[in-house]
């Protein structure tokens, strides 16, 4: 029966997709299958068949026809979708059947030998008759072809997570871009969507504090400078060290998870940037004396607001909605999702000309999540550790690929701001795009 079913598929692919198929047709085509693994079929609790790559499940367990329905529903109506991702049949129709309005499907399988070995199980011939079905079967220069002969019809883009995982190893570039989609698209819809425990937070906050100054006092004062902006990931310990020497001609910008093993080393940052809802950054906040500014969202809890000694100001991030008002009022910082954001952002609106980048290794190094002696640190199994990443020694570090996307936006970030001098000072983490792996440059005084 599965000979069968191939001949038909091949049939049909030959027919439309001449030479895109051959590359289906060949052992090892391109898609990373000379590890020999290999697509499993079970049966769901359903009774429908579901699919297993590498032990990822492409589908569900329980009731794949299920999630495949609930999956469509969620897509909006198009005249042109671009699908990333492959599967069962039933999964693709779901997306057909959801689009019929549609005039072009391109479908870009991300793993051609899963794709090939779907053909033996699944008779895809409809799929494949479809005249608004494109399969684009040539790699990512057909995809930028297909892509860039469309855009002037601002198609929709559809990712199937389990399909970006399951991605080869040569797509594993567009894969990431395409997870940071997923990201970017829950951060613009995350301010609209809070649950009600976060909303009664910020409003809370906002009542409390507002009459706090905000962020937008401090631009541009500090015009010219140099400045340290420290991250809380594993290398923090060492980074720390070595920027001792230079710290009191810098301004010192330090995250909330930071600030413990800042403090604990006898250092007393300029600035403070906290956005975490963590009760445990009450604690982190509330160690020693600082004298520094705490710059702060109406994202993070009140208690670790009070315990701050020091002067505080209020701060809004750029992903948050329907608060217009008062983020004119009181400024913005940038976020893309992690807390190193804004503080970069703040180190540029603050007018410094260079920033020294330190404990931000977008990475698992050693196997920890953050800096020694930070409340949320943890030794990351080998399970966990989903992706790999180049690090700054040419050695490729475990990540994860949140941990990619918030490096992903710190370096668009960096180019879009390409008057300002950046310094990568991270000892092992992973390499930043657009900012320069040299020794601590000389204080220019």
């Amino acid at each position: 029966m599965s000979g069968e079913v191939l001949k038909r598929n091949l049939e049909i692919l030959r027919g439309r997709w001449g030479a895109g198929a051959a590359a289906v047709l060949e052992d090892g085509g391109g898609g990373g299958g000379g590890d020999g693994r290999r697509l499993t079929v079970e049966r769901a609790r359903s009774g429908a068949l579901t699919l297993r790559w590498d032990g990822l499940y492409l589908h569900s367990r329980y009731d794949p026809v299920l999630e495949a329905r609930r999956f469509a529903e969620r897509l909006e109506p198009a005249a042109v979708a671009f699908l990333f991702g492959w599967g069962a049949d039933y999964f693709i129709e779901a997306v057909i059947q959801r689009l019929a309005g549609a005039k072009r499907l391109y479908i870009f399988p991300t793993n051609v030998i899963l794709f090939r070995q779907t053909l033996e199980l699944f008779d895809y011939s409809a799929i494949f008759g479809d005249e608004r079905v494109e399969l684009i079967l040539g790699g990512a220069a057909a995809l930028a072809r297909a892509l860039k002969e469309e855009a002037p019809f601002s198609p929709l883009v559809i990712r199937h997570p389990p399909s970006l995982k399951a991605a080869s190893a040569e797509l594993a570039p567009l894969r990431d871009l395409l997870e940071e989609g997923l990201y970017s698209d829950f951060l613009t819809r995350r301010w609209q969507e809070m649950d009600g425990e976060m909303r009664r937070l910020v409003a809370g906050n906002w009542r409390r504090y507002s009459t706090l100054e905000g962020v937008a006092a401090l631009f541009g004062t500090e015009q010219g400078g140099r400045a340290f902006v420290l991250g809380a990931g594993p290398s923090l310990s060492t980074d720390i060290e070595g920027l001792r020497a230079g710290w009191d001609e810098a301004v010192t910008i330090v995250v909330d998870a930071a600030c413990g093993a800042v403090v604990a080393a006898g250092l007393e940052p300029d600035f403070v940037v906290a956005v975490d809802p963590h009760p445990d950054i009450a604690e982190l906040l509330g160690a020693g004396e600082s004298k520094g500014t705490l710059v702060f969202a109406p994202t993070v809890v009140s208690e670790a607001v009070d315990r701050w000694k020091g002067p505080k100001v209020l701060a809004f991030l750029s992903t948050m909605k329907g608060l217009e008002a008062a983020m004119e009022e009181k400024g913005v910082l940038f976020s893309g999702g992690s807390v190193i954001h804004p503080a970069v952002d703040l180190a540029v609106r603050l007018g410094c000309a260079e920033v020294v980048l330190a404990g931000c290794d977008f990475a698992f190094t050693d196997g920890f999540s953050h800096v020694e002696g930070m409340p949320f640190r943890e030794r990351m199994e080998n399970g966990s550790l989903q992706r790999r990443i180049k690090g700054a020694g040419g050695e490729m570090l475990a990540t994860s690929k949140n941990l990619i996307a918030y490096l992903r936006e710190l370096e668009r970030y960096i180019a879009a701001h390409g008057g300002v001098s950046w310094t990568n000072f991270t000892a092992r983490g992973a390499v930043i795009a657009g900012a320069a792996r040299a020794p601590l440059p000389q204080s220019g005084g």
